[in-house]
């Protein structure tokens, strides 16, 4: 990085071997501020496409043939000298006499090797030359005659011209840069769409690790190259999802094969990025449509689900030391008389009693718990320290009175305003998700009272949902508890249900045998 009149610029030196092919000498690129850590960012995205540029060259200097070589050998003796000529150096008439002989002899020298197929006399040039464009050649090569034909004949042309251009003809046209191996503007390479769509779409951090995740495992399947968009087809995403069928759950970790959901999910996760590459004219068709197919095995078949809270199971679980008394805050399976309304105390009675996710309900702020239209409610709304599912997912969910009789309103009226309404939540180092911890020591907790495998906090949710049906809601006013998106045209037209009516549905949940 560089600064010009205050304004940084991103450069970077193209290697000789690849700049016939890249048609530059280097990178250089305004990074359109003149503020330091605004250009350390956006140096981030001219140093991928530049990279990506590089790449693609060498992936074509490997691939090149006699004829490829010779004709950048070509290119750039006829640029260099265009530049040279250019300055208008003065010479003498004894000086063209003397540039023409030269170019005549090298040139009659050069028909001769022609003619006579005379190798030797030019190997150590030829080596010389695809020394300096990056080629594998040795000096016993099969290739060696058709790389030394190939660059005499290229000379024998360049030759001609030379001599045109030193009597003042300049008919023949001046070589220009090589076509672009990349163009990042209609078709960058993967890496650069990707960050595209990070930066638009600014999914959470744990979003943002999956899709980086699935980009890298389909860089492998793609043989390690950062391809440019409109190159990949349906014949690479075949590969990558060969490729999913076939990995580890964890490399080296010995944790089994991929199950068929997580190929399912890292295919939808490459699906949607090309579905935005799609939809903003990167390319034509998305080759992922319709590949997210993945047959059940046995394995999956057998797998269980997640199931909600039978009212026994919440009986268990109300009557468990975290409730009635345990030996210590590190030790809550073991009875004896310690309680501590914390954030682990308060996550079942507010998810089973509002439906809400551990993420809405444990990540309110003070203020969330308010009067709304003469209703105490809970107002779930995106904060900086939490992001919701979905756009539907922001809504006002009415008070249990099982909860207010727990305390909630006192426990919010006891916290500085402005803070969140369980304090002692923390964001975690990997992803800012506030519930991180908490969700695991939740589980961890669940299964050391004897719950199952298929009972995990969101059972809690499904248990909501259940004990609303039960009680005849109606499904549009479930939908609009859950954070669910409408299901029909009527419920997405008009201004709904207003809050007497959510109140008396969230007052219609009962649990047997729960003594809240």
């Amino acid at each position: 990085m560089l600064q010009r009149n205050g304004v940084f610029f991103f450069r970077k030196v193209v290697p000789v071997a690849l700049r016939a092919i890249v048609g530059k000498r280097e990178f250089l690129v305004s990074l359109k501020t003149r503020d330091r850590e605004q250009a350390k960012r956006n140096l981030h995205r001219e140093a991928l496409k530049a990279d990506a540029t590089l790449a693609a060259a060498r992936r074509q200097l490997e691939q090149q043939t006699p004829e490829t070589l010779a004709e950048r050998w070509k290119h750039d003796l006829l640029r260099e000298d265009a530049e040279t000529r250019s300055a208008f150096r003065p010479k003498t008439k004894a000086d063209l006499d003397s540039e023409i002989a030269d170019l005549d002899a090298t040139l009659a020298e050069v028909r001769s090797y022609l003619t006579f197929g005379n190798i030797e006399e030019v190997r150590e040039s030829t080596l010389a030359a695809v020394e300096k464009y990056g080629a594998k050649l040795t000096a016993d090569s099969p290739e060696m005659p058709h790389v030394a034909h190939a660059l005499l004949r290229a000379g024998a042309e360049a030759l001609g011209i030379l001599r045109r251009r030193a009597l003042g003809d300049w008919s023949d046209p001046l070589p220009s840069p090589l076509a672009p191996v990349l163009d990042t503007k209609t078709n960058p390479p993967l890496s650069l769409v990707l960050d595209s769509w990070l930066a638009e779409r600014k999914p959470p951090s744990k979003t943002t690790h999956e899709v980086r995740a699935t980009f890298a495992r389909f860089k492998v399947a793609c043989g390690g190259d950062d391809r440019p968009i409109r190159g990949i087809g349906r014949a690479e995403v075949r590969a990558f999802r060969e490729l999913l069928l076939s990995s580890d759950a964890k490399t080296g970790k010995g944790k089994g094969a991929l199950s068929p959901a997580s190929v399912k999910k890292y295919l939808n996760l490459l699906g949607t990025v090309f579905s935005w590459a799609l939809k903003t004219g990167l390319i034509d068709m998305n080759p992922v449509q319709g590949m997210a197919f993945v047959a059940t095995g046995k394995r999956e078949e057998h797998t269980p689900k997640r199931q909600p809270f039978s009212e026994a199971q919440m009986r268990a679980l109300f009557a468990s030391p975290l409730y009635t008394g345990a030996e210590s805050k590190r030790h809550r399976t073991i009875p004896s008389s310690y309680v501590e309304r914390d954030a682990l105390w308060w996550l079942f009675p507010m998810t089973l009693y509002t439906g809400m996710r551990i993420d809405e309900a444990m990540g309110l702020r003070v203020e969330d718990v308010r009067e709304v239209e003469g209703v105490r409610a809970f107002v779930v709304e995106t904060r900086p320290e939490r992001t919701l599912k979905t756009a539907s997912s922001a809504r006002v969910v009415p008070v249990h009175d099982a909860l207010i009789r727990l305390g909630i309103l006192s426990w919010r009226d006891r916290l500085p305003k402005g803070g969140l309404l369980f304090p002692e939540l923390r964001p975690d180092a990997r992803h800012g998700k506030l519930t991180a911890s908490l969700s695991k020591t939740a589980g961890r907790y669940l299964r050391a009272i004897g719950m199952p495998a298929t009972v995990t906090t969101h059972s809690a949710r499904h248990a909501f949902t259940d004990a609303l049906r039960r009680a005849k809601v109606e499904p549009e006013i479930i939908s609009r508890l859950l954070g669910h998106s409408a299901g029909n045209m009527t419920a997405r037209y008009g201004a709904g249900y207003d809050l007497r009516a959510l109140q008396e549905a969230v007052n219609a949940v009962r649990y047997e045998g729960i003594g809240h």
